[in-house]
């Protein structure tokens, strides 16, 4: 029996992007890999599901599979359909673009991770910076470095997701990692018209990034890979104990 962790590979990029499968090259001789991928790109999925239409599962090769749902879709249905014992990890990714500060609210990439943690899964999703041509072999090594650090970190951090953004730059040029907060990214967004008469395609210029040095988004551009605990609960527990606070001093109105 293998002593590799048997892991889920997914990403929101699709089966054929280049990112998953830098991850399955440069982590065969770590993991015992099942690569359950949406059948195209899905970016921008978040944490959304499929609901009320038939998906599509195919096998590529032996463990291998497109799934025509969302990057959550293939989590969940990978946990309930395809495996009878739970992975013990799960790597989303590597996705062509930032998962940085407020990105995470909106990312496959992300959503995944956190959909695999929320089942109990040790999970990472990781990002290269920029547009391609993508140094990958920098990823590659990034993820080598905190996947052995995984039994470690995930004894004291349980149900999270280590969200890594990589720099897009050679591995030689990297300055190292950096454990890092959530930083704020402001998009210009707007909706130009369409190729048809009264559609509209979303499209936004590069973002702005706020933050000062704690934050990943300077981290990476600092030329370092950020390193930053997200989790499944979006519960604010400094906002919740004030509010709590806040509602003593309310009174309720029964309807009349």
């Amino acid at each position: 029996m293998s002593q590799k962790p048997f892991t889920l590979l997914t990403n929101d990029d699709g089966l054929h992007a280049e990112g998953i499968q830098a991850v399955q090259e440069g982590l065969k001789d770590l993991i015992d890999p099942l690569v359950v991928a949406p059948a195209r790109e899905r970016s921008g999925a978040s944490h959304s599901v499929s609901l009320g239409r038939d998906l599509h599962l195919q096998e590529a090769e032996n463990n291998v599979y497109s799934f025509d749902g969302t990057p959550v879709d293939c989590v969940l249905f990978t946990l309930r359909n395809l495996v009878r014992d739970k992975p013990d990890f799960c790597i989303s990714g590597i996705n062509h673009g930032a998962n940085l500060g407020n990105d995470t609210l909106c990312s496959g990439t992300v959503g995944a991770a956190l959909a695999a943690a929320n089942e109990g899964i040790p999970s990472i999703a990781i990002s290269m910076v920029g547009r391609g041509p993508y140094h990958m072999a920098t990823a590659i090594h990034v993820l080598k470095q905190v996947f052995a650090m995984r039994h470690k970190v995930f004894s004291k951090i349980h149900s999270k997701v280590l969200n890594i953004n990589v720099p897009n730059i050679p591995v030689g040029e990297l300055q190292g990692l950096k454990v890092a907060k959530l930083g704020e990214r402001i998009w210009s967004e707007e909706f130009v018209a369409g190729k048809d008469p009264g559609s509209f395609r979303y499209h936004h210029e590069e973002p702005i990034n706020f933050g000062g040095s704690e934050f990943d988004v300077t981290a990476v551009q600092d030329g370092f890979a950020s390193l930053t605990v997200l989790e499944p609960n979006l519960m604010d527990r400094h906002s919740h104990d004030i509010l709590e606070d806040l509602a003593k001093e309310w009174k309720y109105e029964p309807s009349s």
